[in-house]
């Protein structure tokens, strides 16, 4: 509540406050008086036009500055006041936090201008530029390694600069080592990239009183590094370019950085503290290595224990914060194991444990309690293991919500978690009578489609939450009529959305009716309207004609007769080829219906058609 309070005045003084509009009055009093007689230029000085720049700047809206110094550099009335390198810093500096995609080129472009209009760089230019390229957002893995580059470059000619003006100070190394960890999932080496840079900086420190040294954000990038190469190297593995050692040596190595970490904090070294954010790296890297077969979980959970030991022997500045949990907790998600999923309801468990000792103690502001991300890594490790557990601990999280935990609204990947669970279990007639996992599945989805319709945030559906209803229905045990209800119910619900149906309704909707419907007449009229419809919507796909041409038959112990499979085959296929606009993916040379006859009598299955749409 008090950061909400503490934007909403700074907001409301930042709109008392509009530098751009004082400057605009200030150009057209100007204009009025005779535009740019020598009087005038005491009116606008190049500090109103700073004061803009700076406005827009702390707004991280770099196109309004670059409209206001491009004035600037227009306006004759200054000819002896042009922008100087602080103007366009702030330039670069609006650009430095923009979340455009061309924020570092853009950046570099005014950088550039400083020496265009015969300026100098200084060590703001250079550091800003250097944030930009390391926030930069592209997309491919060739644009960020460029970037590093760069940045790497930019800080090779700080340190060799012979200008006063220009030297590196600790944020210019560490923007250029974060840099190349925006690389990790695309370079195997990065973390020896940015071991050497800290190297090269704690060189500097020793060297010289400069007061360029590696301080807690130094060391905590370098663990990152060194955690994004252990993970590029996992995914890997199966290739056989890298074996499991290879992955652990990396994850070592930043084990290595905090112990060392802790040992200069403990040699009274102020600038670095082993806190929350570095445990969370090592956390995070065994996590990030974590699979079926290895004990990388157990590492990461040993991590999380330490925090809370060493929170518990004086140092709160190490105590876990919903990071950590979240983080040990997707940890166990990667082992798929029932074990992995008992260990993260566990973590949720000791989670609100440790959070009512916490309210009590010192108030619910400085307690940490579950968020739906903690609730959604739970449920996804239950969701292989049991769809009754993962309901139960979505209706909890659900109970969280209506008492105000507003960290805990369930959203999308809640609802989505839970009935893919359904359809994960759909086959396992043990698992729930008739088709209660059908009618829960199709309850949730339901329930979903309410929330999106009230806005809650978060919540939006998408055509996969639909197909996976129908996943359920088609591979369900149960072959009741009431099956195929929820199946119908499913498919009015998707027709009357945003969504449409694709391929995959259409498929589990034809298993369902075959599977569940049991008068024949009815199953083949039905079958009709349905495939007749998604031919319409040019959804046909090669699995949906397979399954009506080529069995399983009821001979065989199918569900459809031949000679309906056959009389379908020829009523809706007779024209063969289908026209191309029936399919997107159907490869016509792959499939060849025995029969090419004509003349079946659709009447009822357009009937059925019209009753769905």
């Amino acid at each position: 509540m008090c950061c909400s309070n503490f934007s909403t005045t700074a907001r409301n003084e930042s709109e008392k406050y509009n530098p751009e509009q004082i400057l605009i009055s200030k150009l057209k009093s100007r204009t009025g008086r005779g535009g740019d007689c020598e009087s005038s230029s005491v009116d606008v000085s190049a500090d109103d036009y700073k004061a803009v720049l700076i406005y827009f700047a702390s707004l991280k809206n770099p196109h309004k500055a670059e409209e206001w110094i491009s004035k600037m550099e227009q306006d004759k009335a200054l000819e002896f006041l042009q922008p100087d390198v602080n103007s366009y810093n702030a330039v670069i500096k609006a650009w430095a936090f923009s979340k455009e995609h061309n924020s570092a080129v853009r950046a570099e472009r005014w950088f550039h201008r400083i020496r265009e209009v015969n300026g100098q760089p200084n060590t703001e230019s250079y550091n800003l530029l250097l944030k930009s390229l390391s926030r930069a957002r592209g997309k491919s893995a060739s644009i960020r390694e460029s970037n590093a580059l760069k940045a790497e470059q930019l800080l090779q000619e700080m340190q060799s600069a012979k200008q006063s003006i220009i030297q590196p100070t600790t944020d210019s190394f560490n923007s250029a080592m974060y840099a190349w960890v925006k690389c990790g999932g695309d370079i195997a080496n990065v973390g020896e990239k940015v071991l050497k840079l800290l190297q090269d900086m704690e060189e500097r420190a020793a060297m010289s009183a400069s007061a360029v040294r590696p301080n807690t954000v130094s060391y905590t990038i370098a663990m990152n590094a060194f955690s994004t190469s252990a993970a590029f190297k996992q995914r890997r593995i199966n290739r056989g370019n890298y074996h499991e050692e290879d992955v652990l040596e990396d994850v070592r190595k930043a084990e290595s950085i905090l112990n060392y970490m802790h040992d200069l904090h403990n040699a009274g070294v102020s600038d670095v503290v082993p806190d929350t954010q570095a445990h969370n790296s090592l956390i995070s890297a065994w996590a990030k290595v974590s699979n079926e077969v290895n004990d990388s979980p157990l590492k990461a959970e040993a991590a999380f224990r330490r925090m809370i030991e060493l929170e518990e022997e004086g140092h709160p500045y190490i105590a876990p914060d919903r990071i950590s949990y979240n983080t040990v907790i997707n940890a166990w998600l990667r082992t798929k194991s029932l074990n992995g999923a008992q260990r993260a309801e566990w973590l949720l468990r000791r989670m609100w444990e440790r959070y009512e000792v916490a309210e009590k103690e010192s108030g619910p502001n400085t307690a940490v309690f579950p968020d739906v991300e903690t609730y959604n890594g739970v449920l996804k490790s239950w969701s292989l293991h049991d769809a009754d557990k993962t309901e139960e601990l979505l209706r909890e999280l659900l109970d969280y919500e209506l008492k105000g935990f507003g960290e805990c609204t369930a959203n999308t990947d809640s609802f989505a978690i839970c009935i893919s669970s359904f359809a994960r279990f759909a086959h396992n007639s043990a698992q729930w009578t008739q088709c209660d996992g059908c009618q829960r599945a199709l309850a949730l989805l339901s329930e979903l489609i309410k929330r999106e319709k009230s806005g809650v945030p978060g919540c939006i559906t998408n055509l996969s939450q639909y197909n996976s209803v129908m996943r359920t229905v088609a591979f369900s045990q149960s072959s009741s009529v009431d099956v195929l209800d929820v199946a119908f119910q499913t498919f009015r619900m998707l027709k009357s959305s945003r969504h449409e149906p694709d391929n995959i309704t259409y498929k589990h909707f034809v298993r369902a009716i075959i599977k569940s419907c049991h008068v024949q007449k009815t199953k083949k009229n039905l079958l009709h309207g349905i495939i007749k419809m998604c031919c319409e919507d040019g959804q046909l796909c090669q699995g949906i004609i397979n399954f009506i041409t080529h069995g399983p038959f009821e001979e065989n112990g199918g569900w459809i007769s031949a000679q309906d499979a056959e009389t379908l085959t020829v009523s809706l296929f007779g024209d063969w080829p289908v026209p191309k606009n029936w399919s997107r993916n159907l490869k016509i040379r792959d499939l060849a219906p025995n029969s090419l006859a004509t003349g079946y009598e659709d009447a009822q299955g357009d009937d059925i058609r019209r009753q769905l749409r």
